[in-house]
């Protein structure tokens, strides 16, 4: 009989949580305003993919 998996520390799924975030950052970092847009756009976001591209210019001139 198998044992359940252990629960990850408190601490584990902090760092865990992390890592993504850092590798998240780092594709986001690769890409173009206007590949930025399109990938956060959805329907009903209330937004044009040209607005949102707009936005992500000026925060990035911040």
């Amino acid at each position: 009989m198998t044992q359940p998996p252990r629960r990850k520390s408190r601490d584990q799924a902090i760092d865990d949580v992390a890592a993504v975030l850092d590798a998240s950052d780092d594709a986001i970092a690769q890409m173009t305003p206007a590949e930025q847009a399109e990938a956060a756009w959805h329907p009903g976001c209330g937004r044009t993919v040209a607005q949102l591209e707009a936005e992500i210019r000026a925060e990035r001139d911040r």
